[in-house]
Formats: C-alpha cells, structure tokens, sequence
C-alpha cells in the first residue's frame, strides 16, 4: 500500500498517513482508503483546461504537458478518496476515468522564495493564494468563487482556504463534470503546502463531504 498510496519518507496507517520528510500528517474518514499516485498522473493526462484567446493554444498545450503535468513538485504527495461512496460516470473504454467519489490530494507547492509572488518580500500567504486563485479564474470552465479566501490558523501556522466550483473537462469524457473545490493553503515557513478537498454536490447527495474533519486532524510536524 506504502508504494502506490504515498511518496517516498511517508507512510499510512489505516486512515493516518505521515510524512516525516515534509513534517505532515493527518487523518482520513475511516471508510476512505488511500489511492494510487501512478493513476492519479493517468486522470491529469487526460484534463482539458480554458484557453484564453490571447494564447496560442497548439502553444498552451505543449507548455501545459511538458512543465506542468509532468513537473513532480506539482503531482501530490498523497491522494485519497471514499470509495465506497463512488459513483460511476459515463467513460472511454479503458479509461482511468470511470467513477466520481468526494477525494483529497495533497500537493508540496515549494518554497515562498521559489514560487511566492514577490519571493523577495516577506511571506505573504493570502498574496500567494491569491495569484493562484486568479490562474484558477481563467483556465477552469465554468469558474465560480462560492467562498472567498479566508486566513486562518492550522496546527499554528498560517493558512487560507477558499471554495470554487467549476465544470471538469477530460478527454475520456463525452460531458463536463461539476465540481465544487475547496482549496486550503498552509505556510509552513518557507514551505506552502495545498489541500485540494472535491466533492460534487451538484450530482449527487452521497457525493457531498464536510471535509472538516479532515482540516481540523492536520499536524504540521
């Protein structure tokens, strides 16, 4: 399970995983189990993104493959989903893409030096979220900001969370899928650490989550 569920320096147990390299933990739902990354890379190969007109998009593609896709610093660390409560969608024949479940990725972002927005200024989180959130605003379909970032304490460091919903495109689906996302950023200084939270209450009752309890179980080591 260790191999295909979680990054190297890390380890689950039941429905606790850790990353002592990273200084992370927490708890899933107990009824949730901890998914493949290898399958996770299969899904994100396939995801179709807006492209703004003033972008050549033979060019966006390409550059969105090669340096974003395939970068390891953005493939999570760690993914989970509550299987049992999977429904299935219509896919391609030997899709990766064959079922929706409410899920958790979660995503090493770097440094602040690295990847802030002023890397010279000090850390600024909220500035940081924000750059990210207008990236979201114009290559998601369908974007909508139902909650607007808040600041808050995880675990005593510095965090923001916010929730958008937007319509998912991939390439072994004939329709788009809604989703409703709810990011939460953690600055563990100088590392950012993201919490991506899905679930899809649009579709489907049993596909809603409070992922809560997830928020409220991390440690930041």
């Amino acid at each position: 399970m260790l191999a295909s569920s979680a990054g190297p320096a890390a380890a689950t147990l039941e429905n606790l995983y850790i990353n002592r390299r990273h200084g992370l933990a927490f708890l899933i739902p107990p009824s949730w189990t901890f998914q493949s990354l290898m399958e996770f890379g299969q899904i994100q190969a396939g995801v179709v993104l807006e492209i703004p007109d003033d972008i050549d998009p033979d060019l966006f593609r390409s550059l969105f493959r090669e340096k974003i896709l395939n970068a390891e610093d953005l493939a999570p660390i760690v993914w989970a989903a509550d299987e049992k409560r999977a429904r299935p969608i219509p896919h391609a024949p030997m899709s990766p893409v064959d079922e929706l479940a409410p899920s958790v990725s979660v995503y090493l972002e770097g440094t602040w030096k690295d990847d802030g927005p002023d890397p010279e200024a000090a850390p600024d989180l909220l500035a940081y979220v924000n750059h990210d959130l207008e990236f979201l605003r114009d290559y998601l379909s369908g974007f909508q900001l139902l909650e607007s970032p808040r600041p808050m304490r995880v675990s005593g460091c510095d965090a923001v969370e916010f929730t958008i919903h937007f319509q998912w495109a991939h390439l072994d689906l004939a329709e788009t899928v809604h989703m409703r996302q709810r990011m939460l950023y953690i600055l563990q200084d100088p590392v950012i650490y993201s919490f991506i939270m899905l679930d899809h209450p649009e579709l489907d009752p049993p596909l809603i989550h409070d992922f809560t309890g997830i928020i409220d179980s991390i440690c930041i080591l």
